[in-house]
């Protein structure tokens, strides 16, 4: 007799014992199928089926497409119509030791104590019972429905005793893993929040177990104005009772910023083009950038951000004037054909003392394990700063062919000029690396980013596109690489600024956090987020936050500054602020104009707000007029403002100081 297996946890899959797939042709069929495996060797009368399938049919005709429909499924299964049995009263099973489930395997494993039982039971969950299935019928939708949450429930409690078995093993990689798969299905499970937290613990990532305590403290007050449990508190509590502190009863309200440890601080130089080739620039100054974020990536440095980096003239020797930072790296390339020659030495700031240099010569495909072992290699002379285990987790990036990074680079150095012309020129390139490597995480988030900055421009043609491409980018973005915090980042501003959806921009942001403590953009990001969201307070703490790691370009974060600023009525530095941006941000020249009204500057205020009028008669592809829905459509794509007190506040500036809003 030919046996058949049939997968449920997931897009539903039937195949024969050998591996050859059976086509289920109908949603009816899988749902029959499915329902005979739930009945485990028990016969499932005809009316029961009717009723579940056909609910809106009378009984005849329930019975007729009944009759039909294992007609069907006989022919789906072709030699092997025998796998359907009827029993004298009508009643449908399978035959016996016919057909095996991954259902019915899994109800034998979750009972198990022992780790590899129940990591087969664990593994055989590839996504929610009956995954895609859209039944039309409202019977079979609550029958559906009620199975899906049944053995979710079940899937999370044998993975709770997986846990608790991994954590008696100290095997703590493990299961950080497990409790995070476990999360994605039950986000409030605490027991997988007590074990990501004793994980971080045990390996003595202590500011992250912190940092994820005060996430599930917040998502506990949010959905269920519940605390974690006094388990949970004795955790953090024996972990260090200096942490606890930072989350005392005084702060319980808060945002969750990163705790600063002290940390080695180091900037990495724009490393110098030496081939001549002014086409390699973009080169240079990508590995300069990647190799930043690499660094960045590890929680015990303080990493300073490019973009204050290239504000500085280079020194002689030692440190570059003005950049506040222990360690330097210096550098250079060259590149030929397919070989690049790279020299990178870390040297102290204070006395230009060189700790380490070395010279490499690769072929171009080996950029990554090249910039890799740079990384190792400046680390390890900070070895005492940097734990073993940051490491090995920060360093875990996918092979990507080298044509395909040259253009991500290339893509990357044109839209960082923010221009519509930068932006379209590396939309084409982000194309063509994807076009070569389908799995390239960084050049859908890349691609992204562009997306959200033409939706917030004043150029765009086609507004609705440019929001879908966004989000979509860096969906994928994530979908290939979650452990990338640039990816989060981009599905972030995305959420954001073309969804106005806040709630899921900041999960997003939190979790770029967690992997890339050094992420100034993200907390950037969220800090504008915020204040555009009634929280000024914690939008400014994200802010100055991230001034600290990029203080010389800081128009991002002053921004968010000057608007909260604004919002909590202190006008004068508002508009202090709004005029240091305004030269980036044209909009700011708008707010800065409704900051001079409120402070009772009227001619000031009406003198800026025509300003800022003219500046967008020039630049704006059809310029709104008198036409007040079209004003209120720009601004609000450019900031985003959900609460509507604050929202108010700022238009009322607005109106005062002349613009038809």
């Amino acid at each position: 007799m030919t046996g058949y297996r049939i997968h449920l946890f997931g897009p539903p899959k039937f195949q024969t014992v050998a591996g050859d797939s059976v086509t289920i042709r109908s949603r009816k069929g899988a749902g029959l199928l499915a329902c005979l495996v739930l009945a485990d060797g028990k016969p499932v009368g005809r009316d029961h089926l009717c009723a579940l399938l056909w609910s809106d049919r009378q009984t005849a005709q329930a019975r007729a497409s009944l009759r039909q429909l294992l007609v069907d499924l006989r022919q789906d299964f072709g030699p092997a119509s025998h796998v359907l049995d009827t029993s004298a009263d009508g009643a449908i099973s399978f035959s016996e030791s016919g057909v095996e489930s991954d259902v019915a395997e899994f109800h034998r494993l979750r009972r198990a104590d022992d780790r590899q039982n129940l990591e087969q039971a664990f593994a055989l969950r590839r996504g929610q019972f009956l995954e895609g299935l859209a039944p039309e019928d409202a019977a079979f939708a609550d029958w559906l429905e009620d199975n899906r949450r049944a053995l979710d429930n079940l899937w999370c409690e044998a993975t709770a005793r997986l846990l608790r078995v991994l954590e008696r093993e100290g095997d703590h990689r493990r299961s950080q893993d497990v409790a995070g798969r476990l999360l994605s299905v039950d986000p409030l499970c605490e027991l997988a929040h007590q074990s990501v937290i004793r994980a971080h613990i045990a390996m003595n990532n202590r500011s992250l177990a912190l940092r994820h305590y005060q996430q599930f403290r917040e998502k506990l007050d949010r959905e269920l104005g519940a605390e974690p449990d006094a388990l949970t508190r004795q955790i953090i509590q024996n972990a260090s009772a200096q942490d606890i502190m930072r989350t005392s009863s005084a702060e319980a309200s808060a945002s969750a910023i990163p705790t600063r440890r002290p940390k080695a601080s180091i900037a990495v130089l724009p490393f110098e083009q030496s081939g001549g080739n002014p086409e390699d620039v973009h080169f240079a100054a990508g590995l300069t950038e990647d190799l930043t974020t690499e660094l960045s990536r590890f929680a015990d440095l303080a990493v300073i951000a490019q973009a204050s980096v290239r504000q500085h003239a280079e020194a002689a020797e030692g440190r570059p004037r003005g950049l506040d930072t222990e360690y330097l790296v210096r550098g250079s390339v060259r590149r030929a054909d397919q070989r690049v020659r790279i020299t990178a030495s870390l040297v102290h700031a204070a006395d230009g003392v060189t700790l380490w240099s070395e010279r490499f010569d690769r072929d171009f495909s080996d950029l990554f394990a090249l910039q890799d072992d740079i990384v190792r290699r400046v680390v390890a002379v900070l070895a005492a700063r940097v734990e073993a285990f940051e490491m090995e987790k920060a360093l875990q990036k996918p092979a990507i062919g080298y044509e395909a990074y040259d253009l991500f680079l290339k893509a990357r150095f044109l839209q960082r000029e923010s221009s519509r012309e930068g932006i379209l020129a590396a939309r084409a390139l982000l194309r063509e690396a994807i076009a070569r490597e389908p799995r390239f995480a960084s050049a859908y988030a890349e691609l992204s980013l562009g997306y959200s900055f033409e939706y917030q421009s004043d150029w765009s043609t086609d507004l609705d596109l440019a929001r879908r491409e966004a989000v979509t980018a860096a969906e994928q973005a994530v979908a290939i690489d979650h452990t990338n915090s640039n990816t989060h980042r981009a599905l972030a501003e995305a959420q954001f600024y073309c969804n106005k959806n806040l709630d899921i921009a900041k999960a997003e942001v939190d979790i770029a956090l967690l992997q890339n403590p050094n992420d100034q953009f993200s907390m950037c990001m969220l800090g504008f987020a915020l204040a555009c969201n009634g929280r000024a307070a914690d939008g400014q703490r994200y802010s100055l936050e991230s001034l600290k790691l990029n203080p010389l370009v800081p128009e991002p974060c002053l921004y968010a500054i000057a608007l909260g600023a604004y919002f909590e009525g202190n006008f004068a530095d508002a508009a202090s602020s709004f005029t240091r941006v305004a030269g980036t941000y044209d909009d700011a020249l708008a707010c800065r104009a409704a900051s001079l009204w409120n402070l009772g500057q009227a001619d000031a205020a009406r003198d800026a707000m025509q300003r800022f009028m003219t500046l967008k008669r020039q630049k704006m592809a059809a310029y709104p007029d008198d036409d007040v829905e079209k004003w209120r459509s720009y601004l609000l794509r450019v900031i985003p403002i959900s609460d509507p007190a604050s929202l108010e506040k700022l238009f009322e500036g607005f109106r005062n100081a002349g613009l038809p809003v």
